[in-house]
């Protein structure tokens, strides 16, 4: 269900935060799950890879392990889902960049700020409220890892 609806939606205002305390149990399962026995893409990936595997990440020139992108797109996903329901999940947009690593025993939050309403005329002849926000994840210091915009409709 989502928060907001078109009556009460403000520029200005925050979206829900979301944290996650990672480590590198996480980032392996989720290479496991993808790529792991039995999955479509296991040749895709190595086994030993900058997310599950010290040596290989210091090969890459990182002190230690990092999350996978899609790992920390999935905090913005979960602040979006929450905040405007099923304008997000039919109608939802988001264009987002990793800026710096997640390493295993980093304490992240997403966040999000709504920075424009426009109207939108959908395919049925009604019209929809675009809510545009700035999105991103930091780490407990206030850096931020990865930055962006999302988009959802409201009714």
């Amino acid at each position: 269900m989502a928060i907001w609806t078109r009556d009460t939606i403000r520029l200005g205002a925050e979206l829900p935060s979301i944290s996650r305390q990672w480590n590198l149990d996480l980032f392996t399962k989720r290479h496991e799950l993808v790529y792991g026995e039995g999955n479509i893409v296991k040749e895709a990936w190595p086994e030993k890879n900058i997310h599950s595997d010290a040596e290989a990440a210091m090969r890459e020139g990182l002190s230690e392990p990092v999350a996978s992108a899609p790992q920390i797109f999935s905090i913005l996903h979960r602040i979006m889902l929450a905040a405007f329901g099923e304008g997000w999940v039919a109608g939802g947009k988001m264009a987002v960049k990793m800026i710096k690593p997640v390493y295993p025993a980093d304490f992240t939050t997403g966040k999000g700020r709504v920075t424009g309403l426009t109207l939108e005329e959908q395919a049925d002849g009604t019209t929809r409220v675009r809510v545009h926000c700035d999105t991103w994840v930091e780490r407990r210091d206030g850096t931020r890892v990865m930055v962006g915009t999302a988009s959802a409709l409201l009714r």
